[in-house]
């Protein structure tokens, strides 16, 4: 009978402490919500006073920790994506950096930077917005679920939709495939598509949106307004046919955007 008094009593005990343990650590985590908000703050009045202000939504402190990744250039990639919208393609034709390729119904150019362009005639292809997706992926090096699109279309299906690209999330600036739709059939596609064919890693960085605002800062004359903020890839590409993408903060403003890299600059790019 003792026995059962004193379990009982040591189990009330440990729940009381698990209680208090609970709210202190409650408490921590509110004290450290307002030190965060209260800094966050102070950064933002520090970054207006320099000329950096931020329409409200636009900012954030997310922290990010991503690679250089440095990848092949191959016409290859485009020659699969042609047959892939075509079918086996009629003939070819070499054209200044670039293929075209033929079939009954137009042609589709790939050119030395991934740019493609392509005109059909109409009722010659039905080939469809998802399909065009899974190939550009494909032709990517990308997963199909990597290659977002977006319809501006009527309900006769006659209008354009536009493909975008993101690697690990994070959208590859710069790049865009424009599709063109009349009643039903593709007429033609324009643009051009990243290239992740034989991947490499390379130097992993750091940074957080406050950080690269007061890089901003640094570099601006004058006063800006950011209405928007996102991490993107952007692409830079060498002489010996490989692309490096460089992760980077790009702020836009009413009439002109900024990148921020993270391993240092910071580029206005119009």
């Amino acid at each position: 009978m003792e026995f059962n008094k004193v379990k009982t009593t040591l189990i009330i005990v440990l729940l009381a402490v698990n209680l208090f343990l609970a709210a202190m650590l409650r408490i921590d985590y509110q004290r450290e919500n307002v030190i965060s908000g209260n800094l966050e703050k102070t950064a933002y009045s520090l970054l207006k006073s320099r000329g950096v202000e931020i329409v409200p939504g636009a900012g954030g402190t997310a922290k990010h920790r991503l690679n250089i990744y440095t990848a092949a250039l191959t016409r290859e990639n485009g020659k699969a994506f042609a047959e892939d919208i075509l079918g086996l393609p009629s003939g070819t034709e070499e054209i200044a950096d670039g293929t075209k390729y033929l079939c009954a119904g137009g042609y589709l150019s790939v050119f030395g930077t991934n740019s493609i362009e392509a005109a059909l005639e109409e009722k010659y292809s039905k080939v469809s917005e998802r399909k065009i997706a899974k190939s550009l992926a494909e032709a990517a090096g990308l997963q199909k679920e990597d290659v977002v699109f977006f319809k501006n279309t009527d309900f006769g299906n006659t209008g354009t939709v536009e493909f975008f690209f993101y690697f690990g999330g994070i959208r590859v600036d710069g790049y865009k495939v424009t599709a063109t739709y009349k009643n039903g059939y593709l007429t033609g596609v324009s643009g051009n598509f990243p290239s992740f064919s034989n991947l490499s890693k390379e130097t992993q960085y750091s940074a957080d949106v406050l950080t690269a605002l007061f890089n901003l800062a640094d570099y601006i004359d004058g006063n800006v307004l950011i209405n928007h903020s996102e991490v993107v890839y952007i692409a830079k590409f060498s002489e010996w046919e490989t692309i490096e993408y460089v992760p980077a903060y790009k702020f836009k403003t009413a009439d002109s955007a900024f990148l921020v890299y993270f391993n240092g600059g910071v580029e206005k790019i119009f």
